[in-house]
């Protein structure tokens, strides 16, 4: 097909380039040939730009070419990989492009203050919102180096997630285990609190028995009393540890709300309404 030669010959590539640019450095120099426009360039880096592009971005791309064209018939063999050859052309090509931009777009900033392109750009400058920078990105892929570096990126992220996800487990694993661990306790301390209660309790009837009997003094009935109370407060203080174990407990295997009779649409829809008046608190255990 015509105008596939471009894509597929490297030697016609080198020499169609190298035609743009001589293109480009005729029409330079068809204004060049005028004092006018000599006073605007001369001794700037427009000049230096212009030779570079003939020598370099023309002769020299014409000369590669020729060099890729003849050498793998001079020496009997191709050549040794066609994609450094491709990284060659577009390396020298946009490399010589980039230098001519440059050296003209300074060229033509820094002619003449007095005249010409120099006092054009002098009003751009004092405009509002003028940024005189310029920034350049290249980016080539050089044997799917990028790739594979995105991969190893990729590999460690996910490597620091999976480490992270198994500190979770272990903790998870930790707090279920001291659950566990605290509500056997509670439990325990509530059967030995409740046990202690008993105990003191008969004491004290024992106690006001023999008092009616004559046998003991107010004295000892009221340390008896007071003996009861206490052991009353620490039989309530060893069923609120062991309901808040039993709550945690609860809490890690996800049948908190449904033992207390609640779903998760009850709770959502008193959100941030708080209890109503006719909203019941969870019944306390009766006195031993």
């Amino acid at each position: 097909k015509k105008g596939s030669e471009f894509f597929t010959n490297l030697p016609i590539r080198y020499f169609y380039t190298g035609m743009v640019f001589y293109f480009i450095t005729c029409f330079q120099c068809a204004l060049q040939v005028t004092l006018t426009f000599q006073k605007l360039i001369h001794f700037t880096d427009w000049v230096v730009g212009h030779a570079h592009l003939v020598m370099f971005g023309v002769f020299s791309l014409w000369l590669f070419g020729i060099m890729t064209y003849l050498f793998p018939r001079l020496l009997g063999r191709p050549w040794w990989s066609r994609t450094l050859c491709e990284y060659h052309y577009w390396l020298s090509a946009g490399g010589l492009f980039v230098m001519f931009l440059d050296l003209t777009l300074a060229g033509s900033n820094y002619g003449n203050p007095g005249v010409g392109f120099a006092g054009g750009f002098d009003s751009f400058r004092d405009r509002a919102g003028w940024n005189q920078s310029l920034t350049l990105a290249l980016r080539i892929p050089l044997g799917g180096r990028e790739t594979a570096a995105n991969l190893r990126v990729a590999t460690r992220t996910r490597r620091q997630a999976e480490l992270r996800l198994a500190d979770v487990k272990q903790s998870l694993v930790f707090t279920a285990r001291a659950a566990w661990r605290d509500l056997d306790a509670g439990r325990a301390r509530v059967t030995a609190a409740t046990s202690a209660l008993e105990l003191q309790r008969k004491a004290y009837e024992g106690e006001r028995a023999r008092y009616e009997a004559g046998q003991s003094d107010l004295l000892r009935v009221l340390q008896a009393q007071a003996a009861l109370d206490a052991a009353q407060l620490n039989w309530i203080q060893s069923l609120l540890d062991a309901r808040v174990a039993l709550a945690r407990a609860a809490r890690l295997d996800g049948s908190l709300l449904a033992t207390h009779g609640y779903s998760m649409d009850a709770v959502e829809a008193k959100v941030g309404a708080g209890s109503g008046l006719d909203d019941s608190l969870p019944p306390l255990p009766e006195t031993p």
